[in-house]
């Protein structure tokens, strides 16, 4: 094989190293530690209410929500469990992005490409999981408010 076909395969093999690490972190992250910030987590589920532990922008518990909705509504207790455990996911996403992009702004940067694609780039990586955990967490307060 060229050196340049090595030189090639090394790269990808990097970027692939790279990748299995920031999973690995956020995995850690998301799972592991349960860190969920301004996140929710189920206490408790009952058939008719489910106990919440809601959490702050440092992931420290913050207070505990009763959330009893009307009998016409029952079906916002598995919808907002549902939801409460679809946010792990959400944020493994969006660490795996958090972790990834310091990767690729400094691959880049060194492979000497302009400063707007980099920017683009990490702006791309960033959309999908902050708009899908957004999403998410607002769809859970707009359940506990009983606005959904």
């Amino acid at each position: 094989m060229s050196e340049e076909t090595l030189s090639k395969i090394r790269g990808f093999l990097l970027n692939v190293l790279f990748l299995i690490i920031a999973f690995v972190l956020s995995y850690i992250m998301a799972y592991q530690i349960s860190y969920s910030p301004l996140g929710y987590e189920i206490i408790e589920k009952k058939e008719e209410a489910v106990l919440v532990q809601s959490h702050n922008l440092l992931g420290l518990k913050e207070e505990q929500i009763n959330f009893h909705p009307s009998a016409d509504k029952e079906w916002h207790i598995d919808m907002l469990v549902d939801r409460v455990s679809q946010l792990k996911q959400d944020y493994l996403l969006f660490f795996a992005s958090i972790f990834a992009i310091p990767l690729l702004i400094i691959k880049e940067f060194n492979r000497g490409k302009h400063k707007t694609i980099v920017l683009f780039a990490v702006l791309m990586v960033m959309i999908f999981p902050v708009i899908t955990l957004m999403s998410s967490l607002n769809d859970i307060e707009s359940i506990l408010a009983g606005t959904y």
